[in-house]
């Protein structure tokens, strides 16, 4: 009987796209550290949102520069080069309203 060789999992992160309240309502997201070649999953309490990378510094492993959120979550996975790189988050609220997600201003994957 032939020996079945399971995959290994590829390891995963979340990363919660979350509003401030205040006087000026902000989009915010943390500083993402992961590992090279892990899944990342970013999640939002709105369906609609796209993740840009700029083309001439991306980590994505299948080379997009968009991601676009479905359902509340967006995922793609990273490749290996370690590195900082820094991206964009566009989320549209319930009014049609374009909100840029600040992050670190801006966001920031640390790929180590």
């Amino acid at each position: 009987m032939p020996t079945t060789i399971k995959k290994p999992a590829i390891p995963q992160i979340d990363a919660k796209i979350l509003i401030l309240r205040g006087g000026n309502a902000n989009w915010f997201i943390k500083r993402l550290k992961v590992h090279p070649n892990t899944k990342v999953i970013w999640h939002c309490r709105l369906n609609s949102f796209t993740i840009w990378f700029p083309k001439n510094h991306n980590p994505i492993a299948n080379g997009k520069t968009e991601i676009y959120g479905k359902n509340g979550k967006a995922s793609a996975v990273v490749g290996s080069k370690e590195g900082t790189y820094y991206y964009s988050i566009l989320v549209t609220d319930e009014k049609g309203e374009v909100h840029l997600v600040e992050g670190n201003s801006p966001p920031t994957m640390e790929i180590q």
